[in-house]
């Protein structure tokens, strides 16, 4: 075995030491990478929270939309029904003459709803 010297000591002590040396800064960086990883993921999940948030209110609004535009869809359709009973309701007096040629004079025409009417009793 040789002999054994200081130089020797500190170099094998240095060569056993140097896994137990560089350890304390692996985990040091170790840990910084799974700070920043769980605060990007934290971010993450905030956003993936807000987007369900803003989903869940662009929902709400389109059931809304839909139901006041089915609301307003029946609306629409009774008035047209109330227009087209006013409408006809309006014509309920008129007669209306076809057949009858069609000529330039419009004397002829009032003359042909005169005796028209003189023939049905109506003034």
């Amino acid at each position: 075995m040789g002999e054994i010297t200081i130089e020797k000591l500190d170099s094998l002590f240095d060569k056993k030491l140097a896994p137990i040396r560089r350890t304390p800064q692996d985990l040091t960086n170790s840990v910084s990478f799974l700070g920043e990883r769980l605060g990007s993921t934290r971010l993450i999940r905030k956003l993936k929270v807000s987007r369900l948030r803003q989903m869940q209110f662009v929902t709400k609004t389109t059931t809304s939309v839909r139901l006041e535009t089915s609301r307003l869809s029946n609306i629409i359709e009774e008035l047209k029904d109330n227009i087209n009973d006013t409408e006809q309701y309006s014509r309920r007096e008129y007669c209306e003459i076809s057949g009858t040629p069609v000529t330039s004079d419009e004397d002829t025409a009032n003359n042909l709803v005169i005796k028209l009417g003189a023939l049905m009793n109506v003034e």
